[in-house]
């Protein structure tokens, strides 16, 4: 028996599907898309990572739970099955070619004449990143926010309703801000979770 399900939201996962949220807005690389042989997705990623490349697979999240047994097996299953999207970068010089020489890679993606690969736009390529956070969290991806001491923030919980404060300090592990307010004439220091802090614009 096979069921979806979630992957408990880590300081570790949020800070993979940041990386790969900014990676996608870098100018200098461009996203395409590889067909595997078959059955051969781990083999193309190993061969295209040891040749430097970027490599991302959405992935879905499957749990299958084995006969008279109370284990569980990890069965995700890859979002679009056979293919990866795979970062050039063209101020490192890296080329389609390169690609083509991986073990496992047995095409690239081109709706041009001229055979050249397709190029997928960054809002493409963060909507899809963003589709495979929610599969396997079951939450909306948040893009990560950083701040500065000394920063005039708004906080946004439902108790202060958009207060103004002041970054005092920031743990981005436990992704907490620290924030001095004024409150009834006196300074109080606040702790509060980053998605509930907005930037002075």
């Amino acid at each position: 028996m096979s069921q979806i399900g979630t992957i408990p939201v880590t300081a570790a996962l949020k800070q993979d599907y940041a990386l790969m949220h900014a990676l996608v807005g870098v100018r200098s690389l461009d996203w395409i898309v590889i067909l595997t042989n078959p059955a051969c997705e781990e083999r193309a990623m190993k061969s295209l990572a040891s040749a430097g490349l970027i490599t991302y697979r959405p992935m879905e999240p499957v749990t299958r739970r084995r006969r008279r047994a109370s284990k569980t097996i990890d069965a995700s299953r890859p979002f679009f099955p056979r293919y990866l999207f795979v970062a050039l970068d063209r101020s490192a010089s890296q080329y389609a070619e390169t690609v083509r020489e991986c073990d496992g890679v047995e095409n690239i993606l081109t709706f041009h004449f001229d055979k050249r690969p397709h190029v997928v736009p960054a809002r493409e390529m963060r909507a899809i990143m963003e589709a495979a956070w929610k599969a396997q969290t079951d939450q909306e991806y948040q893009v990560p926010q950083s701040f500065s001491i000394g920063e005039q923030i708004h906080i946004t919980t439902p108790h202060y309703q958009r207060l103004e404060a002041f970054v005092s300090g920031y743990h981005e592990a436990k992704g907490m801000v620290t924030a001095e307010a004024d409150m009834m004439g006196q300074s109080v220091r606040l702790l509060v979770p980053v998605d509930k802090c907005q930037k002075v614009r």
